[in-house]
């Protein structure tokens, strides 16, 4: 998330020590709450297509 500018960028306190704003942090889990978190819709099961085992185990049963 820091990354795609989604969260505060953090600091170095030392070379292998990083650190956050408690207050950026905390108006960041505010801000994040007050957002609605959009689902995406349930998969469309009547699109679903054979298991490929499924599949080869029918045409190895029609090759024997």
């Amino acid at each position: 998330m820091e990354q795609r500018g989604q969260f505060r960028r953090r600091f170095a306190l030392t070379p292998r020590c990083v650190a956050c704003d408690l207050s950026e942090v905390q108006t960041w889990l505010t801000a994040r709450r007050a957002t609605p978190i959009q689902r995406t819709p349930a998969p469309d099961h009547s699109k679903r297509r054979s298991h490929a085992s499924k599949e080869r185990i029918r045409l190895a049963d029609t090759v024997t």
